[in-house]
C-alpha cells in the first residue's frame, strides 16, 4: 500500500485593498448651474389653484413674468423656488399630495446669489453682492463689496469706493482674477 501526501493548496492573497483618491471639491461653473443653455430649473411649490403665499398666480404654462419684482431678500417682490430642487422645503410648508409643483426655467439673474447684479444709485449709497460671478454698481462717493473664490484660502471680498482707486460711480465692476474691473453695461 501506498500512501500519497497531498500538500495543502494555498489560498491565493488577496491584493490589498486600494485606497480611493481624495476629491478635490471644485467650484461649479456658471454652465453647470444651466441646463445647458443659460437657464437654471426652479422647482416650485404652489397652491392647487397655482397661487402663492403673496397671491400672485403662476400660469398653467407659458412665461411669467413678476410685476411687483424687487432687489430686496424678502418674502414678495419676486419669484421663488428651489434650484434644481436643493433645499426642497427650507422656509415653506408644503403638501406632496394637495400642492401644485412647478418647474420653471430662468436665466441666473437675481439681486443676491450666484451671478447677481447688485446696484444703489445716488450719492453715498453702499452695496454688497453675496455669491460668485456677481456685479456691482454705487453711484457718487458710493462703497461696495463683493465676493470671490480663491482656491488657497475660500470666499474673500474686494471693496472699491467711488472716486478712490479708480473706481468710477455708476459703472459696473465685478472681480477677474481676485482684482476688481469694469464689467460690461449689459448681460446677454
Amino acid at each position: 500500500m501506498t500512501t500519497t501526501l497531498k500538500k495543502k493548496s494555498k489560498k491565493p492573497k488577496s491584493p490589498a485593498p486600494i485606497a480611493p483618491a481624495p476629491v478635490k471639491p471644485t467650484m461649479l461653473k456658471p454652465h453647470e448651474w444651466t441646463d445647458g443653455g443659460d437657464k437654471v430649473l426652479i422647482l416650485r411649490r404652489c397652491n392647487a389653484d397655482g397661487s402663492s403665499k403673496n397671491g400672485f398666480v403662476y400660469p398653467k404654462s407659458g412665461p411669467v413674468e413678476c410685476p411687483d419684482w424687487n432687489s430686496e431678500a424678502v418674502c414678495g417682490g419676486g419669484l421663488h423656488g428651489w434650484p434644481w430642487g436643493w433645499c426642497l422645503g427650507e422656509g415653506a410648508d408644503y403638501s406632496i399630495i394637495d400642492d401644485a409643483w412647478l418647474v420653471i426655467a430662468a436665466k441666473p439673474e437675481a439681486s443676491s446669489g450666484d451671478w447677481c447684479e447688485v446696484s444703489a444709485s445716488g450719492k453715498d449709497t453702499l452695496t454688497v453682492a453675496a455669491g460668485k460671478g456677481c456685479r456691482v454698481k454705487v453711484g457718487e462717493r458710493g462703497a461696495f463689496a463683493i465676493p470671490y473664490w480663491n482656491e488657497k484660502y475660500g470666499w474673500r471680498f474686494l471693496c472699491g469706493k467711488a472716486g478712490e482707486d479708480g473706481i468710477e460711480a455708476d459703472t459696473w465692476y465685478r472681480v477677474d482674477d481676485g482684482k476688481l474691473v469694469k464689467a460690461e453695461e449689459a448681460r446677454s
